[in-house]
């Protein structure tokens, strides 16, 4: 048994959190990843996921996984929003209306 497969819940929640914190989502998808593996309704680990998720359908796929876990789910709701104008962002961008200079 590896000592991974110790950690607990919470404890992959936290090393996965620290790590998204710290601007580095590739070290805390895994994390992240590990909770689903466990517990795949833990909206935590699911809304984390949606935030780090690197296009708005990766960060979309999460949080629609949330909402089916918890229907009134209020951050999986406002995260529906968010994604919402990050993919109007991202088209912006994608059409050469990005930032100048």
């Amino acid at each position: 048994m590896t000592s991974e497969a110790r950690l607990t819940l919470q404890q992959l929640l936290q090393y996965g959190i620290r790590l998204a914190e710290e601007n580095q989502p590739e070290a805390a998808r895994p994390f992240f990843a590990k909770v689903l593996e466990r517990e795949p309704g833990n909206i935590p680990a699911l809304m984390w996921l949606a935030g780090l998720g690197e296009t708005s359908a990766d960060s979309y796929a999460y949080i629609t996984r949330a909402l089916t876990v918890d229907p009134h789910n209020d951050r999986a709701h406002t995260a529906i929003r968010w994604n919402h104008w990050r993919e109007q962002d991202d088209k912006l961008l994608a059409a050469g209306f990005g930032p100048s200079g």
